[in-house]
């Protein structure tokens, strides 16, 4: 503990056993999963007053692969400078057998549990999330503040996570989008921003200039490999 506050931490074994490790590919969700719905964002998550708008592309699963998969893809054309990030894919909701694919986590109490009322919420909650290199998910809060795991099925995942305590430090609620959430819902004249208290610093390219308090914040940075789980308290 820090502060008060849950340490992240890296499992090594949490996904022994996981049909996942054995099934899952690129060509398996193509071919399986297809005809699925996916969105793909190229600037996640959404933010206001950007001099780019984030760009949102809706297309079918296998269509995305291609993207992922085979060079020039029209997809890669549309990119302004950052990839598409497949950061939306809830196939645990209609897709009983993947459920079989994963499991709990069993070194932290679930407080949202699959089989019991809030089934649905936890299923919704719980994604696949498919990227090329370079694909990159800016500082944000995640959802409703509760503890979140990713495991990394393929490939490899470089993580930055602060303290929410630091979340001063960062600048969260400050920026381009702070004037447009004077007087908008709850959070108004609270120091936060209706884009959920995000930070527009961002700590693979430090600009102590414009976030000068950034200096003072300590991250925690781990790389996932295949097989690795991130714990966030």
């Amino acid at each position: 503990m820090a502060g008060g506050e849950g340490l992240p931490c890296v499992v090594t074994d949490a996904t022994v056993g996981w049909r996942a490790r054995e099934l899952w590919s690129f060509e398996f969700f193509s071919r399986e999963y297809g005809d699925d719905q996916l969105i793909a964002n190229d600037k996640a998550p959404l933010r206001r007053g950007e001099s780019t708008p984030m760009q949102t592309v809706r297309l079918p699963l296998r269509v995305y692969v291609k993207y992922l998969t085979v060079r020039d893809h029209w997809l890669s054309q549309r990119e302004h400078g950052t990839p598409f990030y497949g950061n939306s894919w809830t196939p645990f909701l209609t897709h009983e057998a993947m459920r079989d694919h994963v499991g709990r986590m069993s070194f932290v109490e679930d407080l949202v549990e699959e089989d019991g009322p809030l089934g649905v919420l936890s299923r919704k909650l719980t994604k696949v999330f498919f990227g090329p290199p370079a694909t990159v998910t800016r500082l944000h809060h995640d959802t409703y503040s509760l503890h979140a795991w990713l495991s990394q099925v393929r490939g490899r995942k470089q993580f930055v996570l602060y303290p929410k305590s630091q979340a001063h430090l960062l600048h969260a609620g400050e920026g381009e989008c702070a004037g447009e959430c004077a007087g908008e819902g709850a959070g108004a004249g609270e120091g936060t921003c209706c884009d959920a208290a995000q930070s527009w610093f961002d700590p693979t390219a430090p600009d102590y200039r414009r976030f000068p308090r950034a200096r003072r914040a300590t991250p925690h940075v781990a790389v996932l490999e295949e097989g690795d789980t991130l714990f966030c308290p």
